[in-house]
């Protein structure tokens, strides 16, 4: 018997799964797939390469699981600028340097442009303060509680239209707001920004970086810490059930038939994988499980494009955000919710280069896009594709003419969001109602992403409850 098995060998199950071995307890990955590393891995066909279908960005990995684990990883680019594009005129560049951000916003708004230094000095401070809650089951001060009672109730839009005047400043900021799959314009949307102005990379605040040979380094450099940690791994190895007693789990039954028994499950899969379709009807509890059962209803698209050339617009490295004007955020949210695909999509471009052919991959991040459009996205996702490569021809001419590849990624399906998850306790989000059973992957962060620390954070419970009886 393992004493402890995890479902899905994704980054932050591979993260789980090496600090319990490291605890001294046998621990055995379950991985549906032939490949490790979910959707850091490359698996997806661009011409002749295969690139990973997640996240090409990073902004929230865990520095305690970096330092912890000496994942020794390299990077292309450390903290890569805001650089909203405009439909007229000169894109507007925000780096790090508030004095250059500030000259970069003078012909646009001197209002901003004085405004921008103490915003970035203000909103910093308090979402440091928040990692007390987001980084560590911790404690906040008062006065930081204060302000996170005012964030709670606050809408994106309303903040933004608040803070700034400039278009392009508040339309590329709203690209962040429909980051968790709910409307800009809803109460504690807000938040999600001081939620990411949290998060550290580099030992950088609220930095944006790109892996040197991507995302599938670090799987690669998780497969091999884990590996060396004893972790074992079965691949082609889906789940089918959780076995239980009714109130604690003690294992899985493979789709093969084949039973595993073990002391602590968990699941870097999404809760309603997890407690939905492993568990027998009514096992989580009915209200739960009807609050699972409702579909989320808004996503984001990935389009891949395979360059032959890199336009003159992308030479400078930067996270890219192609947006109209904060009025249509609310709009194309809307508008995705009902099912169609928005009239006026937002965009994160990121170019990256792959020293082979094609020379360079164009990363583009939709949002907001429908979950499920009428007829599924076999039937729509050449309209969404076609209507990208319209809004990248506007702002680059013959631009399709330079792609040689493309590949699509649909939304990927996630729990429903609810802003009031993010400032519930660590062990809320990670421990689930039978004993024995624990979140550790993107359905126990504060906000869907990769970070890893809800796994870091999972480890420790487990290894509490173990030792104490408890679960």
């Amino acid at each position: 018997m393992a004493d402890v098995l995890v479902i899905g060998a994704s980054v932050p199950g591979l993260i789980a799964a090496t600090y319990l071995a490291r605890a001294g307890y046998g621990v055995t990955v379950l991985e549906s797939d032939l490949h490790l590393g979910g959707d850091c891995a490359n698996r997806v066909p661009v011409g002749d390469l295969a690139v990973p279908p997640g996240p090409h960005l990073f902004l929230a990995l865990d520095p305690k699981i970096l330092k912890e684990l000496r994942l020794g990883l390299e990077y292309l680019y450390r903290d890569l600028p805001l650089i909203a594009l405009r439909g007229e005129g000169p894109a507007l560049t925000l780096p790090r340097d508030v004095h250059e951000a500030r000259r970069n916003l003078t012909p646009l708004s001197e209002r901003d442009a004085e405004r921008f230094s103490v915003y970035r000095r203000e909103h910093h401070a308090f979402a440091r303060a928040m990692r007390g809650l987001w980084w560590e089951e911790g404690a906040i001060s008062e006065e930081t509680r204060s302000r996170l009672r005012q964030m709670q109730v606050t809408a994106a839009t309303t903040w933004l239209d608040g803070a700034f005047e400039t278009d392009a400043l508040r339309a590329s900021y709203s690209f962040d707001a429909l980051s968790g799959g709910i409307s800009p314009s809803a109460a504690g949307s807000a938040l999600l920004f001081s939620w990411r102005a949290a998060q550290e990379m580099c030992g950088l605040q609220s930095a944006v970086a790109m892996l040197a040979g991507g995302p599938q380094m670090l799987v690669d450099h998780c497969v091999d810490v884990a590996t060396k940690a004893g972790v074992r791994f079965r691949t082609l190895a889906p789940v089918a059930r959780l076995l239980t007693d009714g109130e604690r789990v003690h294992g899985v039954q493979l789709e093969s038939g084949e039973m595993l028994a073990a002391e602590a499950v968990l699941s870097s899969l999404t809760r309603r994988k997890t407690l939905l379709d492993f568990l027998p009807p009514g096992s989580c509890g009915f209200a739960l499980a009807r609050q699972l059962a409702r579909p989320q209803a808004v996503g984001q698209a990935k389009v891949l494009l395979g360059l032959n050339a890199l336009p003159p617009i992308f030479e400078q490295p930067g996270r890219y955000v192609l947006a109209e004007r904060l009025e249509t955020a609310s709009l194309a949210y809307a508008e995705a919710r009902s099912g169609q695909i928005p009239s006026d999509l937002a965009l994160e471009i990121v170019a990256m280069p792959t020293g082979t052919s094609p020379p360079y991959i164009l990363s583009v991040l939709v949002r907001p896009v429908p979950m499920e459009p009428p007829g599924g996205w076999k039937d729509n996702a050449t309209r969404l594709v076609q209507a990208v490569l319209r809004i990248l021809e506007h702002h680059v001419p013959k631009f399709v003419s330079a792609v040689g590849g493309l590949a699509f990624v649909p939304p990927k399906a996630r729990d429903p969001f609810d802003v009031r998850a993010m400032t519930s306790p660590w062990r809320a989000r990670i421990t689930t109602p039978l004993k024995g059973l624990y979140l550790c992957g993107e359905a126990a962060e504060p906000v869907p992403c990769l970070s890893g620390r809800s796994a870091r954070i999972a480890a420790s419970i487990v290894q509490e409850d173990l030792r104490g009886g408890a679960r």
